[in-house]
């Protein structure tokens, strides 16, 4: 409603100068009455005018804007509350460490470690691919599109952040490892380096 009320004053206002602009002329200034003397002659009648104009360019503004309903506000939280409760059980996660090692059975499935470099070089789960969070989408590594992807981290919590980036990005075949290394790790699993 605000931006609407904006819109039509500044509307009016740019009628009004347009006004103002077309009623200008040189008639408006007197000439000299003696040398080095200049005065300008205002005629009132005519200024008078241009102030009704606005003022009834202003009333037809507020009556635009009092005609219009106002929005609807749109109620974020029940809308993710409806998408939320719409997805299967388990969706976009692959569960637990046998689960993931099932998946990564399946050929060309590319596992996706987003932790920092630093984090990756001290160990990582054998075969992922180091793609920082932050890097998400910017680089050099081609994240395949036909096969399945896995993103993990050390908790979860930066996978878990990941995974809607990438389908933001349009990737509908990555899925996230909530467990994540930690879990890797706590279940004695193989660690590379």
């Amino acid at each position: 409603m605000r931006t609407t009320r904006t819109r039509s004053l500044t509307a009016a206002l740019l009628a009004l100068l347009m006004v103002l602009a077309a009623c200008s002329s040189d008639t408006d200034v007197a000439e000299p009455e003696a040398e080095g003397e200049q005065e300008l002659a205002l005629d009132l009648e005519e200024e008078e005018e241009p102030a009704e104009e606005e003022a009834a360019e202003e009333e037809a503004a507020e009556e635009e804007t009092t005609e219009e309903e106002p929005a609807a506000e749109f109620d974020l939280v029940a809308a993710i509350d409806n998408h939320v409760s719409t997805l299967p059980e388990g969706w976009g996660t692959v569960g637990d460490v046998e689960a993931l090692k099932e998946a990564l059975t399946v050929e060309n499935t590319v596992l996706i470690d987003v932790r920092e470099p630093g984090e990756y070089e001290e160990g990582f789960i054998p075969d992922a691919l180091s793609i920082p969070v932050r890097t998400t989408g910017s680089t050099d590594v081609e994240v395949p599109t036909d096969t399945k992807a896995i993103v993990y981290c050390q908790s979860g919590w930066r996978a878990s952040l990941t995974l809607p980036m990438y389908h933001v990005l349009g990737y509908t075949n990555v899925e996230g490892f909530p467990g994540s290394f930690g879990a890797w790790v706590e279940a004695g699993e193989a660690v590379a380096s």
